[in-house]
């Protein structure tokens, strides 16, 4: 899973700017991104997608701002990413192999 990190980093942190691309695999990802954010709003993991993802916080601000340690912090990112990535590998965006 770690490999495809930078990748689904790029997709998160672009979100905004694939709303609007007609190219087809952007569609599915953002479909994918839609999903996880839907599942989460709400949440803690949902307002860590808001602060990490759209607001593009450090990673030090986040820890304060939610009361976290690192390790909650990067347990949490990695269920996250794990979800998306799972979730591309299903629609083959991505080879896990």
């Amino acid at each position: 899973m770690n490999r495809f990190r930078k990748e689904i980093d790029y997709y998160l942190y672009n979100f905004a700017k694939l709303k609007t691309s007609t190219k087809k695999e952007d569609i599915k990802w953002v479909k994918i991104i839609s999903e996880i954010r839907e599942k989460y709003e709400g949440t803690e993991y949902g307002r860590l997608i808001e602060l990490k993802w759209d607001q593009k916080l450090s990673e030090e601000k986040i820890k304060m701002l939610m009361h976290i340690e690192k390790t909650t912090l990067y347990s949490w990112m990695n269920k996250i990413i794990n979800e998306i990535t799972l979730k591309a590998a299903y629609q083959r965006l991505i080879k896990p192999y």
